[in-house]
């Protein structure tokens, strides 16, 4: 769709929570009415794994998210080395997201 960044339902909830710290808001009823649009709304993009790309520009991913992807850019590590870090740290993140 065009418009609209698609993310996995991990990513977007991580792209929501980082929208409410850039909103400094701690609800997703606050962060609606910051952004003007529904609580429910919010909820379909949860559900749809995406959200319009309007309202992610600018919102940078979570400290982790960054970090994983610094390993794997990381040229001293061999390739197997940095796969099996960054799917690690990516594991870990998700185990404790859920």
């Amino acid at each position: 769709m065009s418009g609209e960044t698609t993310f996995t339902t991990f990513d977007v909830r991580d792209r929501i929570a980082a929208l409410m710290r850039t909103h400094g808001v701690r609800t997703r009823s606050h962060l609606a009415r910051r952004l003007g649009v529904s609580k429910n709304t919010i909820r379909n993009w949860e559900i749809a794994g995406r959200i319009p790309d309007r309202f992610v520009r600018g919102v940078r991913p979570p400290v982790q998210v960054t970090a994983a992807l610094a390993v794997l850019r990381d040229l001293r590590l061999s390739d197997a080395d940095a796969r099996s870090a960054a799917v690690g740290l990516l594991s870990r993140l998700e185990s404790a997201h859920d």
